[in-house]
């Protein structure tokens, strides 16, 4: 009968082994890297391709409802919607689990709202009278508990996108 050598006897003798020791030390410097190449590379580009993903999902909404408004050719003004057009805004809305649906004129009044109190509004913004009035599209990430690009507090993470349509 064979007596067991102890673990930390086993343990001892493998470091003794350069090989053994040197893939020890690769792979617990391994574990050490992962969650630091996670939160430095890999969650960044996430939050991009969830960003860019989620400007063209409102680029093709914001094409959709541009088609919508102007099915007759005519420029849309607060009294003059198309027929529909508010119960289509809230099944889009409704469908692409968006917080609020807006068309602003050019000058940034509010013209349509799934938040009915904003209708009639002038948007005052610098992102609106600097980046979408102008047919660029404006992007932001607002975090929980952050202020969005119009100063709403959100309890969730979103991603605020502001499509011009311009006609």
């Amino acid at each position: 009968m064979t007596a067991k050598k102890p673990l930390r006897s086993t343990l001892t003798s493998a470091l003794q082994v350069p090989f053994l020791r040197n893939i020890l030390l690769i792979t617990l410097f391994s574990a050490a890297l992962m969650p630091i190449y996670g939160f430095f590379i890999s969650h960044p580009q996430y939050e991009q391709l969830l960003v860019r993903i989620t400007e063209d999902e409102a680029a093709r909404v914001a094409r959709h409802l541009s088609q919508v408004l102007h099915e007759d050719g005519t420029d849309v003004s607060q009294d003059r919607l198309p027929s529909g057009f508010a119960a289509h805004a809230q099944e889009i809305k409704s469908d692409f689990q968006l917080v609020k649906v807006k068309v602003f004129s050019r000058e940034g009044v509010v013209v349509y709202s799934t938040a009915a109190p904003d209708i009639g509004k002038t948007n005052e913004h610098a992102y609106f009278k600097e980046i979408v009035a102008r047919g660029q599209v404006f992007t932001k990430v607002a975090r929980k508990e952050t202020r969005t690009a119009e100063g709403q507090v959100m309890d969730a993470d979103v991603v605020e996108t502001y499509q011009p349509i311009m006609v």
